[in-house]
């Protein structure tokens, strides 16, 4: 991993800290390359049950040709023993969105997860994802195969 991917990264993961914690920090604002999805509330639901996976809302991707995604958040009724946290991007196109709804399936998605095991706090954060961006717009779905609540954020960063 070269140094400027660790020096974003460590910048990514004090600024999730920082975020979970409550705290604000100066250039954590959506901007045109950064867009974050903060302390979206997530009850346990599994990643199979399409219907009731958590809509975050949409990321604008026209113009970018990369997404580099981290997936944070704290668990609020107590650390559990297994299970998994994520998101999936999908085309933000009413036949993928449809799709999605009737038939449960992910075409084209994009994903980032943890997996959650023997944590010894309640704050987790996934590694980095990058993606290429093929579609115009992406809508965000945040699932928790665990069995405890969780408030989850989703920083990306798009790239040309």
């Amino acid at each position: 991993m070269s140094h400027r991917m660790r020096s974003h990264r460590l910048v990514l993961s004090v600024t999730v800290a920082l975020l979970l914690l409550g705290s604000t920090t100066i250039g954590a604002d959506n901007t045109n390359w950064f867009v974050s999805f903060e302390r979206v509330q997530v009850p346990p639901v599994e990643r199979s049950d399409t219907t009731q996976l958590v809509d975050a809302g949409t990321i604008q991707t026209d113009g970018f040709s990369e997404l580099v995604f981290s997936l944070g958040g704290e668990f609020k009724e107590g650390i559990p023993e297994s299970g998994k946290v994520g998101v999936i991007l999908i085309p933000d196109m009413p036949v993928f969105t449809e799709l999605l709804r009737t038939e449960g399936e992910f075409i084209f998605p994009l994903e980032a997860s943890v997996d959650i095991r023997g944590l010894s706090s309640a704050i987790f954060i996934s590694d980095q994802q990058t993606a290429k961006v093929a579609f115009p717009r992406y809508r965000v779905y945040v699932y928790n195969e665990t069995t405890s609540g969780a408030m989850v954020s989703l920083f990306v960063y798009r790239t040309r």
